[in-house]
């Protein structure tokens, strides 16, 4: 699942480059969001929107069949969803990650990847970034096991710049965060997408991309199946 972020420049510590994404709060304008590349409200049916409605302000959580309802017009349209599952989820709520040692994992995620981090337990965290999906972070020791290079987490930014930006603090901090891998940027997906993939001290992977298509994921619902199935 992606989220649509908000971009902040902050300096992190030793004056290095800071990836402080944020979420818009709230029914953002398109405007708001991408000022450059205005598109229309309807197109804006985010996850994030609609995850929002799923807690209510007092913490109260609604059923599936009310959260179903809020799913957008069109995307029930396009044949999306199916009408009677056997498992009926709420929300997809989250991933787990292995990760040797909790701290200095937080280190890199707060430090370098902007990403909002909350150690709940002795050897578990909650990593988020722009909305109610996160990740578990599950501290496991020397027994985690490196993760191939399409298994990676997106971290979504504002320009190809900032991809450059986050390139190059990538290889400055590589020791101090004991980053592992680091491909350099390029076109991606065919369709203009600009992005670089790193692997952490733990061998998880991050693509750190700028996408050209605002809120293309979440339009792909929207649209339904384009391959036969």
């Amino acid at each position: 699942m992606r989220r649509h972020l908000s971009r902040q420049h902050g300096a992190g510590e030793d004056g290095g480059l800071r990836l402080n994404m944020r979420a818009a709060a709230g029914p953002a304008s398109a405007a708001a969001l991408f000022p450059d590349r205005a598109i229309e409200e309807e197109s804006m049916a985010t996850s994030t929107r609609r995850a929002a409605r799923f807690v209510r302000p007092e913490g109260e959580k609604q059923s599936a069949a009310q959260f179903g309802s809020f799913r957008a017009a069109d995307e029930k349209a396009a044949g999306t969803y199916a009408e009677n599952p056997i498992v009926r989820p709420m929300i997809l709520s989250h991933g787990t990650l292995g990760v040797i040692d909790l701290a200095e994992s937080k280190k890199f995620y707060t430090e370098f990847l902007g990403l909002d981090c909350v150690r709940h337990q002795e050897r578990g965290m909650n990593v988020r970034v722009g909305g109610y999906w996160g990740v578990v972070c599950l501290e496991i020791g020397e027994g985690v096991q490196a993760t191939k290079i399409y298994h990676h987490w997106g971290l979504d930014v504002s320009t190809p710049e900032e991809v450059d930006a986050a390139y190059e603090a990538a290889l400055k901090y590589q020791d101090k965060y004991g980053i592992r891998r680091i491909n350099k940027p390029q076109q991606m997906h065919n369709d203009g997408d600009y992005a670089f993939k790193l692997q952490d001290r733990d061998g998880n992977w991050w693509e750190i991309q700028y996408i050209v298509e605002p809120m293309k994921y979440d339009k792909r619902f929207a649209r339904g199946d384009v391959i036969p199935t």
